[in-house]
């Protein structure tokens, strides 16, 4: 007999009960928009999904609600790569995969970070 016994929807993220146990799955996004602000943060924006309590994962990761996008710090001991990396990382310990397509757009993104995103 399969541990998973049933799945439900609830808020809009979906649930396995593995063993008699509530386990989040995580769910999928798009990326928007990558991007680095008048402050040389760099940016990501989720096609849909929001992040309002990413604070609590306490790893510098911010969500501006104006804007619909997670952002980290000005890039200092960290490069733009290790912040997209910390960026995702946030979205995934929130319950969300964010995943580039096609259709992303770069935002003052020079090309060569750009590639190094992409090979991530």
């Amino acid at each position: 007999m399969s541990p998973f016994l049933l799945s439900k929807k609830s808020c809009h993220k979906t649930f396995a009960y593995v063993n008699g146990v509530k386990c989040q799955m995580m769910k999928t996004d798009t990326i928007k928009e990558i991007g680095i602000d008048k402050e040389e943060r760099l940016y990501v924006k989720p096609s849909s999904a929001s992040f309002p309590m990413i604070y609590r994962e306490a790893i510098e990761v911010h969500w501006d609600k104006n804007s619909q996008c997670l952002y980290g710090a000005k890039p200092c001991k960290w490069s733009y790569s290790d912040w997209y990396k910390q960026i995702i990382l946030g979205a995934s310990m929130q319950g969300t995969n964010l995943k580039l397509y096609s259709a992303t757009q770069w935002v003052n993104v020079p090309t060569e970070l750009q590639q190094e995103i992409e090979g991530l």
